[in-house]
């Protein structure tokens, strides 16, 4: 026969009052947490839709913090222990049941009243209080009780800002000595672009960009044209002036501290003097620093590229977020640009003014009409080979003047994507290489990315360099939500 529940005597309930009384030392070592990360709280806040009181309210937001006793609120029912326990067995369990049946009531009345919920256990609380500490540091970020924001050196028109926002990282400015990039920068981002040399800004003018408690984000993409493979052989480049901007990265990293820098750039850097000068400078500084080759199309971007991205941080170990895409869901040229309406070379879209593609010559009219996707200039008639195809030096060149395929990734995009005589930039099957609008979707730009100022004319040369140049923006949302996450497991540390 089932044990009936009976209503515990006057002397178990008082015995049972001061077990509840005992855990009062939970909010006082809460308190501890909450003052220890220097968030503001107001203790048993009054809350109308409840009965009761959470132990917590963080100032200035709606989050709750209760702190629950793992045996009033029913987490460990083998705590129901002693003969006055054992005796009323019945009516124990029944009241930890309706004690869990309240709680989950009460979070979603709080929920539904526009309230954030949260409840911390006696024992991580008194006996595990790294745990609690972590939690409480990743419900800081999330609410944004704590502030984090980034600076953009080499922004550009706004790749890697734009993917950092996605990822729900604030930027402060973007940096850039191409004003013709100021535009498309802050008609898309709603941030400011600042036109400076980063070779000649002081640490104080960016640490100026950065709220005083943030923690400091500070990412930049060097223009990689001097280490890229198509200049090996170029025996002048070392004089060239961009390949000293990595070094004035170093010197404002040195400046302004910041708790987490990325970079990103050609692979063929790593085997550069100023790339491993430039990790040791930051291993000098007590930064942990990770970098790694990465292939685009295994993060959801189509198109065949890899390019080094590096992450360092203050706070701890850090890494790149892992692998989203498998071979069989690599994303296509078809996916990205396949329901584009069709242009004609030398003609634009009447709905979108950058959905615009190059003119061909005759001959090149002719090349192409000849051309198969992912074929080469071989499929051509002897006549339309160019001198140089004819050469001994020229025939290893087969990926210029052909068409992409449908069903495949795109070749990596260049400054100049849109001239079917520079790469395999040619459309799978118009009779065009790419328009602009589509070098911009294979780099990620959502389809409305505004490069044009109204009524301005378009000069496709400049917004060319401008999406050529950039980071693909899906790369940009990566690395924001691995500076995210990581700063949400560290928190505070190391501020």
């Amino acid at each position: 026969m089932k044990r009936k529940s009976v209503k515990p005597t006057k002397d178990v309930s008082e015995r049972m009052k001061k077990v509840r009384r005992r855990g009062t030392n939970i909010e006082s070592e809460m308190k501890n947490i909450l003052d220890g990360l220097k968030l503001e709280y107001e203790e048993q806040p009054k809350i109308e839709c409840v009965r009761g009181t959470p132990d917590f309210r963080i100032k200035g937001t709606r989050v709750l913090i209760f702190c629950d006793s793992s045996f009033w609120h029913g987490r460990r029912e083998k705590e129901l222990s002693g003969d006055a326990f054992n005796r009323n067995k019945a009516f124990w369990t029944k009241k930890l049941k309706e004690n869990k049946e309240r709680d989950r009531r009460y979070s979603r009345l709080l929920r539904r009243e526009g309230w954030t919920v949260y409840r911390f256990w006696d024992t991580d609380i008194l006996l595990n209080q790294d745990k609690a500490r972590k939690k409480l540091k990743e419900i800081s970020v999330k609410n944004k009780l704590q502030g984090f924001s980034a600076v953009d050196l080499f922004c550009g028109a706004g790749a890697i800002t734009h993917g950092l926002i996605k990822a729900g990282i604030p930027v402060n400015a973007g940096i850039d000595n191409d004003e013709s990039c100021k535009y498309a920068y802050e008609k898309n981002n709603k941030t400011r672009f600042i036109k400076k040399d980063v070779r000649r800004l002081t640490g104080d003018f960016v640490k100026r960009l950065y709220p005083d408690k943030d923690i400091k984000i500070l990412v930049g993409c060097a223009p990689c044209q001097p280490f890229s493979k198509f200049t090996q052989k170029n025996k002048e480049r070392e004089s060239d002036e961009k390949w000293k901007l990595l070094y004035s990265f170093s010197r404002l990293i040195e400046k302004v501290k910041p708790h987490v820098v990325s970079m990103e750039n050609v692979n063929e850097i790593t085997h550069q003097k100023v790339f491993a000068d430039f990790v040791a400078t930051l291993k000098s500084l007590k930064y942990h620093v990770f970098y790694e080759s990465v292939y685009c199309p295994e993060y959801g971007i189509p198109q065949s590229r890899r390019r080094l991205v590096l992450l360092a941080s203050k706070l701890g170990k850090i890494e790149l977020m892992a692998r989203t895409h498998e071979p069989s869901r690599y994303r296509t040229v078809r996916q990205t640009i396949g329901k584009l309406e069709s242009i004609e070379a030398g003609k634009a879209s009447k709905k979108d003014p950058l959905h615009r593609a190059s003119n061909l010559s005759a001959i090149n009219m002719k090349r192409i009409e000849q051309s198969k996707p992912g074929g080469t200039w071989l499929d051509w008639d002897d006549e339309l080979r160019a001198r140089c195809h004819k050469k001994k030096t020229g025939r290893s060149y087969t990926g210029v003047y052909s068409r992409m395929e449908w069903d495949e990734p795109s070749p990596t995009i260049t400054t100049q994507f849109y001239s079917f005589g520079t790469g395999r930039f040619g459309h799978p099957e118009q009779n065009r290489a790419l328009s602009l609008r589509e070098g911009a979707l294979l780099q990620t730009f959502p389809k409305k990315y505004d490069f044009i100022e109204p009524k301005k004319k378009i000069i496709t040369e400049r917004i060319g360099i401008q999406i050529g140049n950039a980071v693909p923006v899906k790369l940009g949302v990566i690395i924001g939500k691995s500076i995210k996450k990581h700063i949400e497991m560290y928190g505070e540390a190391g501020k």
